[in-house]
């Protein structure tokens, strides 16, 4: 006589964060060598920075789908992996805290929120209420924010249907109030969250720019920042005490609340980028005309002046950074000039 087997009833496996690199592997992201003038990084040449917050930054590799932590303080610098997931956007909260937009080939990608020491082990993971696609995350106040936009060479489909902003309650994302798909402007790359020093969140979608009053978002300019075909995304600097300074449409702007229009700054010469510099300055990275004259640039805004500034021969200055305790201007080697991962040069510059 066949006796019958019950089969056992089949449970939904609870999703599980991607593990943690191992530290004797040899494609983490690990420090390989450094001196005065470089910092390399293994084992891989197609590292990108994906966010800088001074002394720490956030590097990430599409290829091998890895993220790492650069401590570049004053001691020896240090290079720890966190997941193994590639990181498209990162965001710093005031208290510190940091959210970053993981993974590459997943459907939904988790969106992660870190303490101040980026501890991999304490993170916590915020699930939007529907299916969404985002391109950028920050924070408004204390609460995260996702913003779909430009989604870059690695991620080229969108869902069918239009996105819009989800903005943290609790554990969850929901819907941001006040905004509603087709409410972006119409530069996709120029996404994100810009941290005004005077206590203001600019939450920038498509070049629109709009800010959390009475817990529902509201548009604050009546015009759009603008891109460009060599834009290389939204990058600002934070002007005194009240507005920022940004590119749009290759030029130079500050923004400052309630103004009619940008102000432009340097008319004659196209950039790329915005960044902080030793001091009150910027860095800027020049394009087409500009770039002829010099590569980089240093703005300081109380003079209104504007000076090139040399960068060594081999590196590429998309992005560079300033890192106030090494007193040197960051950027990235073009090739890996024959070593075992990517070459972060580091060129003295004034504090």
């Amino acid at each position: 006589m066949s006796q019958t087997v019950k089969k056992k009833p089949k449970t939904k496996a609870s999703a599980k964060r991607p593990p943690a690199p191992d530290d004797d592997d040899e494609d983490v992201i690990r420090l390989v060598r450094l001196d005065d003038r470089e910092v390399v990084v293994g084992g891989f040449a197609s590292l990108d920075l994906v966010a800088w917050s001074d002394p720490v930054g956030v590097l990430a590799c599409s290829v091998l789908h890895r993220t790492g932590v650069l401590e570049l303080g004053a001691g020896t610098p240090v290079v720890r992996p966190l997941v193994e997931e590639w990181t498209q956007a990162c965001g710093r909260a005031r208290d510190g805290r940091w959210a970053m937009l993981h993974g590459l080939m997943k459907k939904t990608r988790p969106i992660r929120v870190y303490s101040a020491s980026i501890d991999r082990d304490a993170a916590l993971d915020l699930v939007p209420t529907r299916k969404a696609e985002f391109a950028a995350i920050g924070f408004v106040g204390a609460r995260v924010v996702a913003i779909p936009g430009y989604l870059g060479t690695h991620r080229r489909s969108l869902y069918p249907r239009a996105q819009q902003p989800f903005l943290q309650e609790g554990t969850k994302l929901v819907p941001a109030p006040g905004l509603a798909p087709g409410d972006e402007g119409d530069a996709p790359q120029l996404t994100s969250v810009i941290t005004c020093a005077d206590g203001r969140d600019v939450l920038v979608w498509g070049g629109r720019m709009f800010e959390l009053v009475l817990d529902r978002f509201t548009r604050t300019h009546g015009f759009d920042l603008q891109t460009t075909h060599s834009n290389v995304g939204l990058t600002a600097v934070t002007a005194g005490s009240t507005g920022f300074f940004t590119i749009s449409d290759g030029r130079l702007v500050e923004i400052l609340p309630g103004a009619s229009k940008p102000r432009s700054i340097l008319p004659k010469e196209t950039f790329l980028s915005v960044r902080p510099g030793p001091g009150a300055t910027m860095v800027l990275v020049a394009s087409y005309a500009s770039a002829q004259k010099s590569a980089l640039w240093a703005y300081d805004p109380v003079t209104d002046n504007a000076m090139p500034v040399g960068s060594p021969k081999g590196v590429h200055p998309t992005p560079v950074f300033y890192a106030a305790s090494r007193g040197a201007l960051a950027m990235f080697a073009t090739a890996d000039s024959g070593t075992a991962g990517q070459v972060i040069v580091l060129t003295p510059s004034g504090r």
